[in-house]
């Protein structure tokens, strides 16, 4: 199945279209190494700022693809494989994390009514630093079935994010 997570992404990236996204979607959270609270890409940082690419990349590519959709890992990749010299590989990861921030850009508007969908928690602040908004205070909304994040920006704006699917996660995991 992860197998086919790599080639479905691959179809997506060559033919973008918002339902494959949403399949897409639904099949990494659908997957054991889904794990939306991971603490690798803290890890990753890490292992950045003691210049240890080869390892971060390493550790990166150890979380997909539970991570796949996560427009993060990707620019992490991408930075990691600039730093090993490897430009066509980086230049690859930068155009898939451009091309997850615009997919989830196509879920919704960013208001209450029709906020976007994340898998992560990580890619609220991707989408934020993508349109150059900077959180100054979030809150944790719950609808009905539904749970979202509301991020205040120093602007002013709200921008709201569906965090059903990784909140669901986190109650079944913490519920066994």
């Amino acid at each position: 199945m992860e197998d086919t997570i790599v080639v479905e992404l691959y179809q997506y990236l060559v033919e973008p279209t918002p339902e494959g996204f949403l399949d897409l979607r639904a099949a990494v959270a659908g997957l054991p190494g889904y794990a939306p609270y991971s603490g690798s890409l803290r890890e990753g940082w890490a292992l950045f700022e003691e210049e240890q690419f080869e390892k971060a990349k390493d550790l990166l590519e150890s979380e997909l693809p539970g991570w796949i959709l996560n427009p993060g890992i990707h620019q992490m990749l991408s930075f990691a494989w600039h730093k090993l010299g490897q430009e066509e590989a980086a230049q690859y990861e930068f155009a898939v994390a451009v091309a997850l921030l615009n997919a989830i850009l196509s879920t919704g508007d960013g208001s209450k009514a029709q906020p976007y969908l994340v898998l992560y928690p990580t890619d609220e602040y991707d989408l934020l630093a993508y349109l150059e908004k900077r959180s100054t205070s979030q809150s944790l909304e719950m609808l009905g079935e539904k749970r979202y994040d509301c991020q205040t920006c120093d602007d002013g704006t709200e921008i709201w994010f569906d965090v059903t699917v990784p909140y669901a996660h986190l109650q079944k995991r913490y519920s066994k």
